[in-house]
């Protein structure tokens, strides 16, 4: 696809280089930036840019855009497609970034760069640049949530649709580059109106420094803050546990942990500058404090979990409901099985296998399994019509409803995918390997490069995915060495993926109150038979143990 640039401004002026930049003449003050935003195939630093689009502001009004789709060299995933609505067949006739490069280079000359979580989209420019060669051409970024957090304390979210709902800015065309950079340059526009009017002996150059700036730290606290700060100081200890603040009728309005308890509850009360708006109010409605010692990490942060879904606190938003992990399920009682994607363990019969860290880990599996045409994609009615379909003209399904594999075959390629799922064999990893080997000796590099990042992507997700699978079938015995401590560990029982008991030893009986411990653990993992199913909240404190496992795994030893 041709890059396309469109103008507001009949004048060829609007797309040169803007002269004495900060000079803010009588009337709107001038804005010497270009908007920018950008769609990726992913989020990390393999992820390529599939469009950019720009826009340009001047004098408090937009003056010119540009945008472009552009050929990543990889994949685009399904769940991108579905976020974005751009496929592999939009960007495949669209110019490379290394094609747009001069005239982007060429438009940005004269001005600042502003975007909205301007991290991520600079990080996705200076891979890009990387890749290319070229050096970084040091660009002044402004970021509109950084300016939203100053201007506009108290929001709920500085996201771009919260910031634009709030203001009544509405965005038809979400989570495409053009709509995107359209909203963020009106969200800035009302920024600088904002900070001109809160600021009037500053100019928009002193914007840069604005964003990182810090509150006055030396205002008295309030009498209320100045007490709890006291409570804290004088009575918490240096343990881990979860701790949580109440307002004057006793309702509970946060719920945290730590490692050091007086350590992180005391930084509530320092630091302003740093504090979310959220917490600096929840603070000032704070009347009580509290405290639970857990001995361990671990424990404290399942703890925490467990409360919050039990008093719904307000000032937690994240862990407030048990999340839906996503499994893969297969069931083997149908002749001709399928490969599903579910939230819900609610199947004796089937074998499932997950969690996954989310429904994109799980999806790429499953949109994998359906472009190597191994297991039929479609739904029990269809099948049941014993008709071909698209599906296997597009090499994308064996066919078993019509006969064009037999059972035994199919039963094999099933028997193939749960070793594979459960990490006992490499077998489809190998075939996607050969095909790449023989696409590349073929001289198809582009398809190739496809199957490539197809790969290193399934190898991240099996990398999570296998220990995750691994937890939740066996039973595990942990000691964690205290840092610094002899003979001091914390022990932690899991039986799959739940949190059974822990705790922490320490001294000459360390050894021994551990082994009375283990005994009971091994009595109850021989007399207790595995549940049937797993619930919402069971799935939920699996992801976190896991979580943490993983996170401290180098200084694990494992027992069992």
């Amino acid at each position: 696809m041709i890059p396309s640039m469109k103008s507001d401004s009949t004048s060829a002026e609007s797309t040169k280089p803007v002269t004495g930049l900060f000079q803010e003449p009588a009337g709107h003050p001038m804005y010497p930036f270009i908007v920018l935003d950008t769609e990726t195939t992913g989020m990390g630093p393999s992820a390529r840019i599939i469009e950019l689009a720009m826009v340009e502001v001047n004098h408090g009004k937009v003056t010119a855009r540009w945008e472009w789709l552009i050929n990543p060299g990889q994949h685009i995933s399904s769940f991108i497609t579905r976020l974005t609505g751009i496929d592999d067949s939009m960007v495949l006739e669209a110019p490379s970034f290394a094609d747009i490069w001069p005239e982007v280079e060429r438009i940005m000359t004269g001005h600042w760069v502003v975007a909205q979580n301007a991290s991520f989209d600079r990080g996705m420019f200076r891979n890009e640049w990387k890749r290319l060669g070229i050096r970084d051409p040091g660009w002044t970024w402004l970021c509109t949530v950084r300016l939203g957090r100053r201007l506009w304390p108290g929001l709920k979210s500085y996201s771009l649709s919260s910031m634009a709902r709030f203001h009544g800015i509405r965005n038809p065309r979400a989570h495409r580059a053009m709509g995107d950079a359209e909203t963020t340059a009106s969200l800035f526009i009302l920024q600088t109106d904002t900070f001109i009017e809160k600021f009037p002996d500053k100019s928009l150059q002193d914007l840069s420094k604005f964003q990182y700036g810090k509150v006055d730290e030396n205002r008295p606290l309030p009498a209320t803050v100045a007490r709890l700060k006291d409570l804290v100081s004088e009575t918490f200890p240096s343990s881990a546990g979860v701790y949580w603040f109440e307002d004057t009728h006793g309702r509970i309005l946060y719920v945290g942990k730590a490692v050091d308890l007086r350590s992180r509850v005391l930084s509530y009360f320092t630091g302003r500058h740093n504090q979310s708006s959220k917490n600096l109010k929840m603070i000032r409605l704070a009347r009580q404090v509290r405290f639970a010692e857990t001995q361990t990490e671990l424990g404290a942060l399942v703890q925490e979990s467990r409360l919050i879904k039990q008093y719904q606190p307000p000032y937690n938003r994240l862990l407030l409901d048990y999340q839906s992990y996503p499994f893969l399920k297969l069931d083997r009682r149908h002749p001709f099985p399928r490969l599903e994607a579910t939230r819900h363990l609610n199947d004796r019969s089937a074998d499932y296998y997950g969690p996954f860290a989310s429904s994109f880990h799980a999806g790429a599996i499953h949109d994998w399994m359906l472009d190597t045409g191994w297991l039929r994609p479609c739904d029990d009615s269809t099948f049941a019509r014993g008709k071909l379909c698209t599906y296997y003209s597009l090499g994308k399904c064996p066919g078993p409803c019509a006969g064009e594999i037999s059972k035994e075959a199919y039963g094999e390629r099933i028997d193939v995918l749960a070793g594979f799922l459960s990490g006992e064999n490499r077998a489809l990893t190998d075939s996607l390997n050969s095909r790449m080997q023989e696409a590349a000796a073929n001289e198809q590099f582009e398809w190739a490069a496809v199957l490539r990042d197809r790969i290193r992507e399934l190898g991240r997700v099996f990398l999570y995915f296998n220990r995750a699978n691994g937890l939740t079938r066996q039973s595990l015995v942990v000691k964690h060495p205290r840092a610094g401590q002899q003979e001091a560990f914390d022990f932690y029982f899991i039986r799959f993926g739940l949190l059974i008991n822990h705790g922490h030893v320490a001294g000459q009986e360390a050894n021994r109150e551990f082994e009375l411990q283990l005994s009971e653990f091994r009595e109850m993992v021989a007399s207790q038979p595995p549940p049937d199913q797993f619930g919402p909240e069971a799935v939920d404190e699996m992801r976190l143990v896991l979580n943490w496992l993983n996170l401290h795994r180098k200084e694990l030893e494992i027992l069992l």
